[in-house]
């Protein structure tokens, strides 16, 4: 008999109670680590939470500032006077020396875009035609019955052809600025027999190429 009488403890008893204490400290392991992983998880959770929110405004205020940059446009557009017939002849050669000199790599490239973004392409396409259709209109009204008016201004020697100084004088006079590259551009566009200069015929094929475009 144990001293002071009290029973020896069971072998199987205090084997059970190590057993449950160690399955109680494995539980208890479990549970901490359970809600340090949940933590962990919330944290993720609420940074691409935070991330997708952020994303969101900056999205809203770029299409904002796109809409109001648009917008500002538009009234610049309509604040601004109608341009001059000799105006109008020159964004016509400005936009024609860029449009005819890319169009091939724009329609590969309009094609290799449609086979990424598809409906979203064409959409594209159409709009950036409508575009420029309603710009040439609108300069095509202007010029109409003035190029050999306009013809003459520009040719200020009176050669009857202009040559890179008279169109980049042109240019100047008009407040218009063109690089020389583009001005080189023009004449290579509208010279067709290779002189170096533009003669009035080769410079009334400004409508003609307008229609083409």
């Amino acid at each position: 008999m144990a001293a002071g009488g009290e029973q020896p403890e069971d072998p199987e008893q205090e084997e059970a109670r190590a057993r449950a204490a160690v399955a109680l400290k494995y539980k208890e392991k479990n549970k901490a680590a359970a809600e340090e992983q949940a933590a962990r998880q919330a944290m993720i959770e609420e940074k691409k939470r935070a991330e997708a929110e952020a994303e969101a405004l900056a999205w809203e205020m770029a299409k904002t500032d796109v809409a109001a940059r648009a917008a500002a446009k538009e009234e610049e557009a309509r604040q601004k006077p109608p341009p001059t017939p000799a105006e109008a002849v020159l964004h016509a050669m400005d936009t024609l020396a860029t449009q005819l000199e890319e169009m091939e790599e724009h329609t590969k490239r309009l094609a290799r875009l449609e086979k990424v973004l598809g409906d979203t392409a064409v959409a594209a396409q159409a709009k950036s035609r409508r575009k420029s259709r309603d710009l040439m209109d609108e300069l095509a009204q202007v010029m109409d019955g003035h190029l050999e008016q306009v013809f003459q201004q520009f040719d200020t020697d009176g050669s009857g052809a202009l040559d890179v100084d008279e169109l980049a004088a042109a240019y100047k006079a008009a407040g218009m600025t063109i690089s020389e590259e583009k001005l080189y551009k023009c004449i290579k566009t509208f010279d067709t027999n290779g002189d170096g200069v533009i003669d009035l015929a080769e410079f009334k094929e400004i409508a003609i190429k307008m229609k083409t475009v």
